[in-house]
């Protein structure tokens, strides 16, 4: 959404910039890193109560038990040759510190070909929020 109003252009005309705004959210790669509530049977993956789930689009594209390393191994599938920013929204049950040493982590492993920025989110139920352009 941000991404889409940022590629708003109030001297044009509104198709314009509905075709241009949709064309800057293909570009988006959106990704949440989320706990599992209960044990269940999700997208064919058998996930504990607890769990964390690193969903791609939308989808479980796989389930782990260590924060950091699910962080970085969802940026890995998300990040492309093209890709030139990557956020990271945090939220509530994340720390600052746990926050600026995934920071660190990621600007280690993809800084030299992206951007990085890290935003304390607040929000509820996913400890990660990643999007990458």
């Amino acid at each position: 959404g941000i991404t889409a109003m940022l590629s708003f252009d109030p001297e044009s005309d509104d198709n314009a910039n509905a075709i241009e705004m949709q064309k800057a959210t293909e570009r988006i790669a959106t990704g949440q890193i989320t706990f599992a509530a209960r044990d269940a049977d999700f997208d064919g993956f058998k996930i504990k109560q607890g769990g964390l789930m690193a969903l791609l689009g939308g989808k479980v594209t796989f389930t782990d038990t260590d924060l950091e390393k699910s962080v970085l191994k969802l940026l890995k599938k998300m990040i492309k040759p093209d890709s030139e920013f990557v956020t990271v929204i945090y939220g509530e049950d994340v720390t600052e510190e746990q926050a600026a040493a995934i920071e660190e982590q990621i600007q280690a492993k993809f800084g030299d070909k992206t951007e990085i920025t890290v935003i304390n989110g607040g929000q509820p139920i996913y400890y990660y929020i990643l999007s990458v352009e």
